[in-house]
């Protein structure tokens, strides 16, 4: 009998992915937004928490704790301080748990097989981002809720909108995995997600960053160089100009008026318009600085990850003017375990950008693909720090890059790299 295949480089990791058969595996997703929604009753309500625990008998009985906890929670540095540090609980979900997570259960090691990419039944793994778009959207509502109608510290208040907007990192996450879907139902939520951070043109220039990936064309691929803060605004106004732009010239194409209904940027701007106005007048300024603030910071996570998925990777340009096809050496990849989970398999981006039309369920790890030195949440830590990025990622390009030069010499004539066609929609 042929030895069992490892599904995990660690024991831990194997029996987490046997206890969590998937599409349950997935369902760490939730945690976000279950992070924000706490981190929002904590920022409003953690110093009364530390008083009711601090009144308990067993917390009496432990001597000076009691009135140590007492003491924190009743003095005004000591309430602001509690409030604060609890309303960033989704950063800490993300910067923190995760990487840890990560390294204690090592990489996912399951790859699909091929044929089951045509034969797949996916209607649970769909039901995974349905639900995760109602969960996401409910909690943003109730803590805008929240936030506009209760007493609390203008700090405070902030670490709740930058909670809500990490969080936002898995909403363009869920959105990504919708678009890309074909259902009328996968349109609707995609777009749903992304009104409520004011994206719905990603809907478009996201389709154009598969056509146009790595190269300089691009704004969604960072450049050799160009760190964190400067690739941000490039891709935030070059995503703008790309959605905008497609969208006009197949207007032109067809013929389609700009007043017409079927002009998707007229929802592209009213409907995120139509929210915000809603908001404010629901809730005044304190909901529209909330629901402002929340959707920038889930912007830029949004780009950071766009940072890191495609750094310093270049397509060549062919004797025609083409570039060469799409290829796996033209994304990082990654597949830890604890990322993987809670991002949809996201990590496995090399796949993706092979098959578009390949749900996240089936996303293979390539281990020929360039591979990011840790997973998404580190890899986003260390691009806010342009010095060491540099340092670590461009020496990993420059390795692998010199590896794939080694091979293409030893390589037998007319073998190499050959990419199929990148997929735009997928299969009903």
């Amino acid at each position: 009998m042929p030895p069992q295949q490892r599904i995990s480089d660690t024991r831990l990791g194997e029996l987490v992915l046997r206890l969590l058969p998937e599409p349950l595996y997935y369902s760490a997703a939730f945690l976000y937004p279950v992070a924000s929604a706490l981190a929002g009753l904590g920022a409003v309500w953690a110093p009364a928490a530390v008083q009711f625990i601090a009144s308990l008998p067993l917390v009496k009985a432990a001597g000076p704790l009691s009135p140590l906890l007492h003491h924190l929670a009743s003095t005004q540095p000591g309430a602001t301080l509690l409030s604060v540090l609890v309303s960033l609980l989704t950063a800490y979900l993300a910067f923190i748990v995760m990487p840890l997570g990560d390294a204690l259960l090592g990489r996912d090691l399951r790859n699909p097989e091929e044929e089951a990419v045509a034969g797949t039944q996916d209607a649970l793994f769909k039901a995974v981002l349905y639900a995760y778009t109602a969960v996401h959207l409910t909690v943003l509502c109730g803590l805008c809720h929240l936030l506009s109608t209760t007493p609390i510290h203008p700090l405070a208040f902030l670490g709740t909108t930058i909670s809500a907007g990490v969080s936002g990192g898995i909403l363009f996450t869920t959105a990504h995995e919708l678009l890309h879907g074909t259902h009328w139902k996968d349109k609707l939520g995609a777009n749903l997600l992304l009104a409520a951070v004011g994206y719905m043109h990603w809907t478009q220039s996201h389709l154009d960053h598969h056509k146009k990936v790595a190269t300089p064309e691009d704004p969604a691929s960072a450049r050799r160089g160009e760190n964190l803060y400067a690739f941000v605004c490039r891709s935030v106004w070059g995503n703008l100009v790309d959605g905008y732009g497609a969208e006009l010239r197949r207007l032109k194409r067809k013929g389609i008026s700009l007043l017409s209904p079927q002009n998707r940027m007229v929802a592209w701007i009213l409907c995120p318009m139509a929210l915000m106005a809603a908001v404010f007048l629901a809730y005044g300024w304190k909901g529209l600085a909330f629901a402002v603030g929340q959707a920038a910071v889930s912007v830029v996570m949004l780009e950071t990850v766009n940072y890191i998925e495609h750094y310093g990777l270049q397509r060549q340009k062919l004797p025609n003017g083409r570039y060469e096809k799409v290829g796996l050496q033209h994304s990082w990849n990654a597949s830890w375990m604890a990322t993987s989970a809670f991002s949809f398999r996201l990590q496995r981006h090399a796949h993706h950008h092979l098959h578009a039309a390949a749900p996240y369920q089936l996303l293979r790890d390539l281990p020929d693909a360039p591979q990011l030195p840790m997973s998404y949440p580190g890899a986003m830590l260390l691009a806010a720090c342009p010095p060491l990025h540099f340092a670590i990622m461009d020496a990993r390009l420059d390795a692998y890059q010199q590896n794939k030069l080694q091979e293409a010499e030893t390589a037998p004539a007319g073998e190499g790299d050959c990419a199929p066609l990148v997929q735009h929609d997928r299969k009903p």
